[in-house]
């Protein structure tokens, strides 16, 4: 029988709750500088995925808001 995959489908919608918690993380001054925004966040292989949003490349079509995000390696 072959393997299970499960799948989960993001949108852009963006919930009441994200919205409240990008603005108070787009507000706050932070002492590197920030490259995105990424709501629902998970850790695979050292790598951080999630849906990034106010990207510093708005122009690269890949990173426009409610895009899926995959992070480089985490040290």
């Amino acid at each position: 029988m072959p393997e299970v995959i499960e799948v989960e489908f993001h949108s852009k919608a963006v919930s009441d709750f994200q919205l409240s918690r990008l603005v108070r993380a787009s507000l706050r001054k932070y002492s590197v500088p920030i490259t995105a925004f990424i709501s629902d966040a998970a850790i695979m292989n050292d790598r951080c995925v999630g849906i990034s949003f106010d990207h510093s490349e708005k122009e690269n079509p890949y990173r426009t808001d409610g895009s899926i995000l995959v992070t480089g390696e985490i040290q």
